[in-house]
């Protein structure tokens, strides 16, 4: 009874927090969240059942790749995010997806800002949430050592046992057994391949399973969905392409197919329609602080399930030397 009567408190105070803060309905209130040191490249995005996120960083100093904790009521009491956990052995969390209610799968390797990954050095995890807190210590085990992966970028749970993970620089897409760890390639399709001469190389990015499609982008050609077997992640149907956009990232997929898609180069958040149209629902001249949006995630709770959450690396500065400011989590309304 604590449990349900925590979970209840705490909707009702996240909801006072969004109805006290500017209302979340349209692209002029988007506001941020928790704004993390610079530099601070945050990669990867994913919701909890009691309404936190997780979120890593790309690219750190260590040798340790760190994952986060941001509580949504940071904005309104100060609050820090928490380091959750450190995975041993790379310094980047790359993707996050949710097996079953708050035991995640997340993937880890070295890169380098600036010189970019470290073939050979992906990994797979399990991580458990504390059953009592998601700031609690989790539990962890590796699933895999993903050696044979150039950069395994995007992951999306298919089933049970079974994830899919985007190879970026391979041009692929891997099946991942979760219990025994043993992986095969799955699709090999030309809408998945990079172009390695270009300044951003990668091909496909970011993945999200929404039966009976398994969605995902390419970073060189835009947005595309097949139909898939649901024990092998197979194709099963024809490759299509949504939509084109310059340099997508990681989305999510609502429950009737409307893709949103981060666009970390123009710092906006693109709404395809399962129509193909496409607009703009976030990040604009003037409201910047989604500059550098690389992943995206819908609210899960009662009191935020019309709004969309973002974590960017911060954006550029005007010379492109640096970072305009820290790896941000930042929220509008879609309603």
């Amino acid at each position: 009874m604590n449990s349900l009567k925590d979970l209840i408190v705490r909707t009702l105070t996240l909801w006072a927090a969004l109805s006290t803060a500017a209302p979340l309905d349209n692209r002029a209130t988007s506001r941020v969240i928790h704004t993390f040191p610079n530099p601070t490249w945050l990669e990867n995005f994913a919701a909890t059942k009691g309404g936190n996120f997780l979120t890593g960083a790309m690219g750190t100093s260590g040798t340790e790749a760190p994952l986060y904790v941001v509580d949504p009521l940071a904005a309104t009491t100060n609050t820090t995010a928490t380091l959750l956990y450190a995975f041993p052995g790379a310094n980047s969390v790359l993707g996050i997806s949710e097996l079953e209610p708050n035991v995640f799968v997340i993937a880890t390797s070295t890169a380098s800002l600036t010189n970019g990954p470290t073939v050979g050095t992906s990994a797979l995890w399990c991580l458990t949430l504390n059953s009592a807190s998601d700031k609690g210590t989790p539990i962890v085990r590796k699933i895999a050592d993903l050696k044979s992966a150039q950069l395994i970028n995007g992951v999306t749970v298919l089933n049970k046992n079974t994830v899919l993970e985007s190879d970026s620089l391979a041009g692929a897409i891997v099946s991942v057994d979760v219990k025994t760890g043993s992986s095969k390639t799955v699709h090999t399709d030309s809408s998945l391949a990079p172009n390695l001469t270009a300044v951003t190389p990668y091909g496909v990015n970011g993945i999200k399973y929404s039966a009976p499609y398994l969605y995902y982008t390419n970073t060189q050609l835009g947005v595309f969905r097949v139909k898939v077997d649901p024990k092998t992640g197979a194709a099963v149907g024809s490759y299509t392409k949504l939509a084109s956009l310059d340099s997508p990232d990681d989305m999510a997929v609502a429950r009737d197919g409307v893709v949103y898609v981060a666009r970390p180069i123009t710092g906006e958040v693109a709404r395809v329609g399962s129509d193909g149209k496409v607009t703009v629902v976030a990040g604009t001249a003037g409201n910047e602080i989604w500059r550098g949006v690389t992943s995206v995630t819908l609210g899960r709770t009662f009191s935020d399930r019309n709004v969309l959450y973002g974590c960017t690396f911060g954006g550029f500065t005007a010379d492109g030397q640096g970072f305009a400011s820290g790896g941000r989590v930042v929220a509008v309304g879609i309603a």
